[in-house]
């Protein structure tokens, strides 16, 4: 039985640099952790589904249908309670000014912002009245969130007699490209079986988070992918072996490329079942019909 808890306190934050292509940039500064963090406001943008009216030449409803709203993106609005010149930096594209760092200064009118990042979020687990328990028994869990591409611009602030509270607002998409361990290679592997969170965002139960650091924090190089070369049914499948690269379409299921995909079971899978390539929402789903791939759900 899943658990059904509660997400109270966020105790964390940690941020990797990502190439503009959305995966993991390796190198030894490209990652921070950090406690600074007083609220992380998220707000999903929809667009509103399609719908059709059309009435008769009475007056009268004829036909009617509406579609479902389907997730763009997200608002970010994130705010840190220390004037972090790293930090600000990792999360914006601007400058760090000093070696040990002093100071920061955005990026300017004419810079590029195109500065992807992924942006991880924990918070207490909460069974009741205290901290609740992992499912393999492991004490004091954590709700994992992730948005595994985000762009973030600084935002207005205050200076006055209070603590200065640093705002920085971004956006998050799907990031197909993220690596199904994350950034670092130290996701639970039940979320690396389905392909790591490549959604607008993502959560799941985990350990307690890594300690804050005042200062980067390496991104480790990433393992060469490995293609999957078997699909699990289920709604959605899992691809094999554990933590493989899924094919990038259903084309690629299809045709087997880069690898023929062997189906399990090898009879046509029950009606709903169906795997997700790395291509997003219905496009990117294919099920077995006892033959062959197939584009869409087992009917």
């Amino acid at each position: 039985m899943a658990p059904c808890l509660s997400s109270i306190r966020t105790e964390r934050i940690r941020v990797a640099k990502l190439t503009s292509g959305g995966a993991p940039l390796a190198g030894p500064t490209n990652g921070y952790v950090s406690d600074a963090q007083v609220t992380v406001d998220v707000t999903l943008n929809l667009e509103a589904g399609d719908e059709i009216i059309q009435k008769n030449g009475g007056g009268r409803l004829c036909a009617t249908f509406k579609d479902v709203d389907r997730i763009k993106n997200a608002t970010i609005k994130m705010e840190l309670c220390q004037l972090d010149a790293e930090l600000l930096s990792l999360l914006t594209g601007g400058t760090v000014i000093g070696t040990p760092p002093i100071g920061f200064q955005p990026p300017g009118a004419q810079d590029s912002l195109e500065n992807p990042v992924c942006l991880e979020v924990w918070t207490r687990a909460w069974d009741g009245s205290s901290q609740a328990v992992l499912p393999y028994g492991v004490t004091g869990a954590f709700w994992h969130f992730v948005f595994p591409s985000c762009k973030f611009t600084p935002d207005h602030f205050v200076l006055n007699d209070q603590t200065l509270i640093v705002p920085v607002t971004g956006t998050a998409q799907d990031n197909t490209a993220i690596t199904p361990d994350g950034p670092f290679n130290d996701w639970p592997t039940d979320v690396a079986d389905v392909g790591g969170i490549t959604k607008v965002y993502g959560v799941f139960l985990n350990n307690p988070p890594p300690d804050a650091n005042c200062g980067g924090i390496p991104v480790p190089a990433q393992p060469p992918a490995t293609p999957s070369t078997g699909a699990t049914s289920g709604a959605p499948g899992t691809w094999t072996p554990a933590g493989s690269t899924p094919p990038a379409t259903v084309s690629d299921l299809i045709s087997g490329t880069p690898n023929t995909i062997v189906a399990s079971p090898t009879t046509a899978w029950a009606t709903g079942d169906y795997v997700q390539t790395r291509t997003s929402g219905v496009a990117g789903q294919g099920y077995w019909n006892g033959t062959a791939w197939v584009s869409g759900v087992a009917p």
